[in-house]
């Protein structure tokens, strides 16, 4: 009866449910439900063709933050429509905590671009952060990590997710920027974006960039990009 409700066309080799559910109509019997489960579990052919159940896998975890530009996160964008000053890319920079976006512009998205701009108009303003996310992509992949290890310590590469939230905002109708937008200010969904992660974190705690005696200070020389 189980061959004949499971194997046949009329079963269709379906699930331990429906298996039950059409003997019950015809048949009972003392342990049922196991004899028909075993059943379908030792079935060849349900074995050979049923999906394969899914990877079990860690919940996401948000990275945890103190205070401002203690974690960054970084990507390009581009390229796009080329200003008059030869830029065609922005480094998208977004403070983890704040989630406050600064683009820089950059004529290539090279790994030497990414170190010189995050040096000169990142790491100096705001100080050496304790963690630096990329999305592991083509820069990243070449050379960035190295050239960034000679000059500071080094790091764990990590996958990051706020900046794609970034870049949606930037592919979004009406969103893009003009090309000049490159060489004076941030992007409207940038500016936008900036606007309402000040506003949320408008009471949170000011990060201290005081100098106290026995820190170490980062002296780097300024470099002209652009």
């Amino acid at each position: 009866m189980m061959q004949h409700a499971h194997d046949e066309p009329c079963g269709g080799h379906r699930g331990e449910q429906s298996t039950i559910s059409m003997l019950r109509q015809v048949a009972y019997w003392p342990k049922m439900w196991t004899n028909v489960k075993d059943y379908v579990n030792s079935c060849l052919t349900c074995c050979k063709f049923q999906p394969v159940l899914p990877r079990h896998r860690a919940p996401l975890q948000s990275t945890p933050t103190t205070q401002p530009w203690s974690h960054i996160q970084i990507d390009w964008i581009g390229p796009i429509t080329r200003s008059s000053r030869g830029n065609q890319y922005a480094l998208t920079v977004t403070d983890m905590f704040t989630k406050w976006v600064e683009c820089l512009p950059a004529p290539r998205d090279t790994a030497e671009s990414t170190t010189v701009l995050l040096m000169n108009h990142v790491f100096t303003r705001w100080g050496l952060p304790q963690s630096v996310n990329s999305d592991r992509g083509d820069i990243t992949q070449k050379g960035y990590e190295k050239k960034r290890g000679k000059l500071l310590a080094p790091f764990i590469p990590q996958k990051h997710s706020v900046d794609p939230v970034i870049q949606s905002e930037q592919r979004a109708p009406g969103s893009s920027a003009p090309a000049p937008a490159l060489t004076s200010a941030l992007p409207p969904s940038a500016s936008n974006h900036n606007l309402h992660s000040q506003r949320s974190h408008h009471s949170g705690g000011a990060r201290d960039d005081r100098y106290r005696s026995g820190e170490e200070q980062l002296v780097t020389k300024t470099e002209k990009l652009l």
